[in-house]
């Protein structure tokens, strides 16, 4: 981290953060971002990310592979309360008349919001590049908005390490990214 970052206050990178995933949501686009600066808005908020022999899940796939990672970076206790939250997350999203695409034979709606902060954190660790965060990032969100927008046909299908042909991934609205910054912005150091 050079000097000049170090001087920046941390509410001055948090804002910057909140512009990046704001922007995120309103355009389904990910813009380059400082991977420091986003790990160091992610560590005020309690992320452990020196903890190198631990993260490697964290460079996974899918979100079961990712989990002991995220469970070294944020605590055990962090991670069962995002979940809990995506849950009420598609109850409320749900009763307001919007329906989630659901996944594999129990029609699993929360894989794409669960990615989302395994992705997020991966990013900051170094754990995921820039160019593959974006992909995956994108891809959610424009299959997330074909879905809403019934257009159900026009999903994309990217290429994962763990398929041999590319999948749909799981998608996420287009207002997902910043309810879920904002829900883990109240994570607190543990």
């Amino acid at each position: 981290m050079s000097d000049k970052e170090k001087k920046i206050p941390v509410e001055e990178k948090t804002a910057f953060v909140d512009g990046w995933i704001k922007k995120i949501s309103e355009t389904g686009k990910v813009t380059e971002i400082d991977v420091n600066t986003l790990k160091n808005v992610l560590e005020e908020l309690g992320a452990n990310l020196e903890k190198r022999e631990k993260l490697e899940g964290l460079s996974s796939y899918t979100n079961k592979a990712k989990r002991p990672g995220l469970n070294e970076v944020w605590g055990e206790e962090h991670v069962d309360e995002y979940w809990k939250w995506i849950d009420s997350y598609i109850s409320s999203y749900e009763e307001n008349g919007n329906i989630l695409p659901g996944m594999g034979k129990k029609k699993v709606k929360f894989s794409g919001m669960r990615a989302f902060l395994g992705e997020l954190t991966a990013l900051a660790s170094g754990e995921m590049n820039m160019e593959t965060y974006t992909t995956y990032t994108e891809a959610r969100l424009y299959n997330g908005k074909k879905w809403q927008e019934g257009r159900r046909d026009e999903r994309v299908r990217i290429q994962v390490p763990t398929k041999e042909d590319p999948i749909l991934l799981s998608s996420i609205p287009p207002e997902y990214p910043m309810a879920a910054w904002e829900k883990i912005k109240t994570f607190t150091k543990s």
